[in-house]
């Protein structure tokens, strides 16, 4: 399903396209059958240890006796730039603009490192802090005009995400999401919180986490033309897959062991990805990517053979097909590039796509599952997540959000504001309350879709600036994502510890969930869980900003 778009552009008759398309589907089927048979455990169990095995290898092919990889990666690449350079210099120009816009890799080894340190400064990654545009390239939607030189409303929203998830997991602190968080509270029947909780988890995990994907995407064309795929995979695992291992099996289990020292519980090692979950299927879908990259450039060079051939060695034709290959596919050669999808389409992917598809793997696939390699399966999950991860990539390429969407949009940004607020209120009568079930998740679908977009179109407008405070904000998000349990747990522990001081009894059924009436009712609740979120902010953003300083976790923070 995720390459399904690359399986359907790659069949013409080239094996080596179509081939990472047929793996990968497999894949994905294998592990639908594995959990039917078997269960989510040993799907996540599957996930965990295949990311551990492929990137595990690769950072020990690199630090463990092998370093030479990368520096051959590196003078591989460096002699295709220096050979390209040679080939271009050969070929006749046609046109003042293709002497103006040389491609990336024809510069010179100063202007390289040049780039490379600007790079590590801006601390590129794949969720960002921010991006230079890359002005030497083409630009496919050269008949808008350009929002700005770098895009800090990318940072700010990622900013508002992390803050999201930290407020989300506070939530479920306090018995939103059930007996699924360790020293969850208030779980228990005639509690209003809970219905506020539910609300407040419903909206954000509609599209919170699939925008997540849709940022990551968005910055993977531009680093794998850089990296290459070597160098693009060892930095996936260093970023991703190094943090994944640490919360799997040293973080989640110690707060595992303090849950259960307080509820009186026998400690017991239990290794969960928890919220890495995310990072996991990162890696996983930047592998997907690597390999469709790989058969789409094998295509485009293919083309250019026979193209070359075809006219003589033509050069205008020749430059124009290198170009295509060196800077990726987002540099794409058709000056047009594709306008940005109209409302029919939109409502088209959300409603089928995300909409329907999410039905498929509810009433279908996973009716009683909770997860799917480790994964959680609630809405904005698995169709939403794969599809905006596929429309990130897309934006890149045909350089969506680089120019104003609100320009771009075929309807006012009111109105769709009012699509989202709609579809919010159906998506909660449906869920929430449980009615029509099952058809809320289609709404939430659309929901996904629309909420996406009028994030990054309000951001886009009012938000597209930095101040050192957002700048702080910026650098230390991913930090904060990733230590957010720790805090969170911790001010649970202080609450309950406090609770019991004050002469009331609390019992735990298991560490993870109490079921025990809470004095005051829903007003104590509310309250506690507005404190814990002032405090947990307060506490998480200035800590994470100082824990990446530390030395060795720059390069991973």
């Amino acid at each position: 399903g995720s390459l399904y778009y690359r399986c359907c552009c790659c069949c013409r008759g080239y094996l080596d396209c179509t081939l990472p398309g047929i793996c990968w589907s497999l894949v994905f089927l294998g592990g639908l059958i594995i959990q039917h048979i078997w269960g989510e455990y040993v799907t996540g169990v599957i996930m965990v240890l295949s990311n551990m095995i492929f990137y595990g290898g690769i950072l020990f092919k690199n630090y463990g006796g092998c370093s030479s990889s990368v520096a051959q990666q590196t003078a591989l690449i460096t002699t295709t730039t220096s050979s390209t350079t040679q080939t271009t210099a050969a070929i006749p120009t046609t046109t003042p603009e293709t002497e103006q816009t040389p491609p990336d890799s024809i510069i010179s080894d100063k202007q390289q490192q040049q780039q490379q340190q600007q790079y590590n400064n801006n601390n590129d990654n794949d969720v960002p802090s921010g991006v230079d545009r890359m002005d030497d390239v083409e630009n496919p939607r050269s008949d808008l005009p350009v929002v700005a030189t770098r895009l800090y409303y990318l940072d700010n929203i990622k900013t508002f995400l992390t803050a999201l998830v930290v407020t989300h997991h506070v939530t479920c602190a306090f018995g939103g999401c059930g007996a699924v968080w360790p020293l969850a509270v208030g779980i228990y029947s005639d509690n209003y919180f809970q219905v506020f909780a539910q609300i407040v988890l419903s909206l954000n995990q509609g599209y919170f986490m699939s925008l997540f994907f849709f940022i990551a995407a968005y910055f993977m064309p531009s680093s794998y033309d850089r990296k290459g795929p070597a160098v693009f995979l060892l930095e996936k695992a260093k970023r991703y897959f190094l943090p994944t291992l640490c919360v799997t099996f040293v973080q989640f289990p110690l707060l595992q062991f303090l849950a259960q020292w307080i509820t009186k519980h026998p400690l017991k090692y239990n290794p969960v990805p928890a919220h890495t979950w995310f990072l996991l299927w990162l890696l996983v879908f930047s592998l997907v990517y690597v390999h469709s990259e790989k058969a789409s450039r094998t295509r485009t060079t293919t083309d250019t053979e026979i193209q070359s051939d075809n006219e003589n060695n033509d050069g205008e034709s020749y430059q124009m097909e290198e170009r295509y290959f060196i800077q990726g596919d987002y540099a794409n050669p058709n000056s047009n590039g594709r306008p940005f999808p109209k409302i029919w389409t939109r409502w088209l992917y959300g409603l089928l796509y995300c909409g329907v598809g999410m039905w498929v793997v509810f009433a279908i696939c996973f009716p009683k599952e909770s997860s799917f390699g480790t994964m959680p399966l609630a809405i904005g999950s698995v169709a939403n997540d794969i599809f905006m991860f596929w429309a990130g990539i897309r934006a890149k390429r045909e350089g969506w959000l680089e120019h104003s969407l609100r320009g771009q949009m075929d309807i006012p940004p009111w109105c769709l504001r009012l699509c989202v607020v709609l579809e919010a209120g159906g998506m909660i009568f449906c869920l929430v309350f449980n009615r029509f079930y099952l058809f809320g998740v289609v709404i939430a679908g659309q929901y996904c879709l629309d909420m996406s977009l009028a994030i990054l179109e309000w951001f886009q407008t009012n938000m597209d600036f930095q101040t050192p405070w957002s700048k702080f904000a910026a650098e230390a998000a991913y930090t904060v994502y990733l230590i957010h349990p720790v805090v969170v747990i911790a001010c649970s522990s202080v609450w309950i510890k406090l609770y019991t001081m004050l002469g009331y009894d609390i019992e735990f059924e298991k560490f993870y969930a109490s079921g025990t009436y809470v004095a005051g009712g829903s007003v104590t609740l509310f309250l506690s869980w507005l404190v814990t979120n002032l405090i947990c902010h307060l506490l998480l953003w200035p800590l994470s900003w100082y824990f990446r300083k530390l030395p060795g976790l720059r390069q991973i923070l």
